[in-house]
């Protein structure tokens, strides 16, 4: 059986059907985007398919799992345990018993985009730009329109789509009363500086 295959299979043992269905069709997204790109359309899908391997999982899950093994969660992720699930998935990524045969380099391109694909971080990389804006664009997402979604998609580079992402994401969360300002150096404005 082939590691994509293989890895389907696991992510749908461990997913609510809803959730499982998000993460493929944001897997296509990203094998969609890496082609139109010039990225690694097998590496994409597969960071499609772990980015939320962890999203279902309670605070408390989180954090203890964070806590257990160590990993580098920055303060505004501890303070909202949701943002974990990013930071818990590159870790079992990189810690899966499911053998991903890449370059290293690719592999770790993979994790940082896993790692960073809620909150967005200058060190993401161009893999981490296909994740996050097919995170915020695959077709069940119920919060963008079709119009939106066109619009973003005939952006001629991933910068600008990612651009637009990050300013439909800013307004939606002002609407909300959600404060996103998180400051310089930090979470998704790491991205713009």
């Amino acid at each position: 059986m082939d590691y994509i295959q293989e890895l389907k299979e696991f992510i749908q043992s461990q997913e609510s059907p809803a959730r499982y269905r998000h993460t493929l069709q944001t897997a296509e997204v990203c094998a969609e985007l890496a082609d139109r790109f010039g990225v690694s359309a097998i590496d994409a899908t597969v960071a499609g398919l772990w980015h939320d391997i962890a999203r279902s999982w309670s605070d408390h899950r989180l954090l203890a799992y964070t806590r257990t093994h160590g990993l580098g969660a920055l303060t505004y992720e501890i303070q909202n345990p949701k943002l974990l699930h990013s930071v818990v998935g590159a870790h079992q990524f990189s810690s899966s018993q499911l053998r991903y045969d890449r370059d290293p380099d690719q592999i770790e391109q993979v994790r940082l985009a896993i790692r960073w694909h809620t909150t967005g971080h200058h060190t993401m990389g161009t893999m981490g730009y296909v994740l996050f804006i097919a995170d915020y664009i695959e077709p069940g997402r119920t919060h963008l329109s079709d119009a939106d979604r066109r619009k973003i998609l005939q952006l001629e580079t991933l910068e600008a789509m990612m651009s637009e992402v990050l300013q439909m994401q800013s307004r939606y969360f002002s609407a909300q009363g959600v404060d996103v300002a998180l400051g310089p150096g930090r979470g998704l404005y790491q991205l713009l500086s």
